[in-house]
């Protein structure tokens, strides 16, 4: 509630995994440069539609191997990126990425109005407002703070039922952030 969104019921009770594995996670994640009908399917496999896609996904020297920027992100925030992170840096750079102000730290929709003004960060952020299959959702989440607010505790929630451990698998913890 303190992030503006609003209110959802979040099923408790699970049992965790012991063990983490990165390969796991990853390829159940589709990477930024998947085009978004391949991804849309990935997420179907796990049970959730397009919508559930494009409501939960919150290029810069060499795209495509063009040895050029992707022509798609608008040119002040290439320059932003470019300046964060520098061509051939030895450093693993982070940086804040919420480009709206009056919104970090907030569930809402901006992100949707910034892919529409070409503010993807990654390839395939800014592919959902020009594949046809989800432009028009993108659309209407930009428009409408209600609307994206109305679906993103579904889909939170139908995330949260992927892959539920049952039985003897894994554990209830005594403390979540570490294994029994």
């Amino acid at each position: 509630m303190q992030a503006g969104g609003k209110w959802y019921e979040v099923e408790t009770g699970r049992r965790d995994g012991v063990v983490s594995r990165k390969d796991e996670a990853q390829a159940n994640i589709p990477p930024p440069t998947m085009p978004v009908p391949q991804a849309i399917e990935l997420f179907a496999r796990k049970g959730l539609n397009k919508h559930d896609f494009v409501v939960l996904l919150e290029r810069l020297y060499n795209f495509r191997n063009t040895n050029k920027p992707d022509r798609s992100i608008s040119p002040s925030l290439l320059q932003l990126l470019q300046k964060t992170c520098p061509l051939n840096s030895k450093t693993d750079n982070e940086t804040f990425l919420d480009q709206t102000t009056n919104s970090h730290f907030k569930i809402d929709n901006a992100y949707y109005k910034q892919i529409l003004a070409h503010n993807g960060v990654m390839e395939i952020d800014q592919n959902l407002a020009s594949n046809p299959s989800t432009r028009g959702l993108v659309i209407g989440l930009a428009k409408s703070p209600n609307q994206f607010l109305d679906q993103f505790g579904p889909a939170m929630v139908k995330m949260a039922r992927i892959g539920v451990l049952t039985g003897n698998q894994g554990e209830i913890r005594k403390s979540c952030g570490s294994v029994n």
